[in-house]
């Protein structure tokens, strides 16, 4: 492993990420904690957590660990404000609403029913300011990895029927209907058009949602684990 992909020393002595590995949102001063990593049991890995204000999300709080002997990395961008569950909805039938800003935190749900298009938040999901081209356009990579990771008629087939719909929408020549769910109240959709509804979840509707949050467990002696949040 290089020099560059290895913890440095920090202030203290303390080993630390490099100061060139990149953030996921924004910067800020870090805490630096030693850990053991959970995939080689090594004691040279570090987390790394910072507090940021990020526009349209507020305060965060991003996490990185990295073991300086097997390479072994995770990150994840923590909301800790949690509001009241809502899902946004938009029909998408014009060129204007692909610009709609689509805010998406890492515990949201997009969906295309009506395609049977469903992205879940998983231990990998961040959150992001894009549009809602760029939700479609996600969708449309991920049918992409789906055909060539299972290359069979029916996956083929199946994926280019859904391609086909997407990029209608895309170019408009298809409308559809486009949701996003967060039970954490971390997400939206934001038109000055009013073009987009909203409404707040029940109870029972958000937990059904998944999260996507997984807490770091630190052990007595430094061991290190994820663990999925139930709800």
């Amino acid at each position: 492993m290089s020099d560059k992909g290895r913890p440095q020393d920090s202030p203290d002595g303390d080993p630390q990420v490099s100061s060139d590995e990149p953030l996921v949102l924004g910067e800020g001063e870090a805490s630096y904690l030693k850990v053991n990593c959970p995939s080689c049991s090594s004691a040279a890995a570090t987390l790394r957590a910072l507090r940021l204000d990020v526009p349209y999300f507020g305060e965060i709080i991003e996490s990185i660990f990295l073991c300086a002997d097997c390479g072994f990395r995770h990150t994840d961008t923590l909301i800790p404000r949690v509001g009241q569950a809502v899902e946004y909805s938009l029909r998408v039938d014009t060129e204007q609403d692909l610009f709609v800003r689509a805010v998406k935190s890492s515990s949201a749900t997009v969906a295309v029913e009506e395609m049977g298009l469903l992205w879940e938040p998983g231990p990998a999901s961040l959150a992001e300011v894009t549009n809602v081209e760029g939700l479609l356009r996600h969708f449309e990579s991920a049918i992409l990895s789906a055909k060539a990771l299972f290359a069979t008629d029916e996956v083929h087939r199946k994926g280019d029927e859904l391609l086909e719909q997407l990029r209608a929408v895309i170019d408009g020549k298809r409308a559809c209907l486009l949701s996003v769910k967060d039970p954490y109240g971390n997400s939206a959709l934001i038109d000055p058009r009013g073009k987009v509804s909203r409404r707040e979840l029940a109870p029972l509707e958000a937990s059904e949602l998944a999260t996507g949050e997984y807490i770091i467990e630190l052990g007595g002696e430094g061991d290190f684990r994820l663990r999925q949040v139930d709800r």
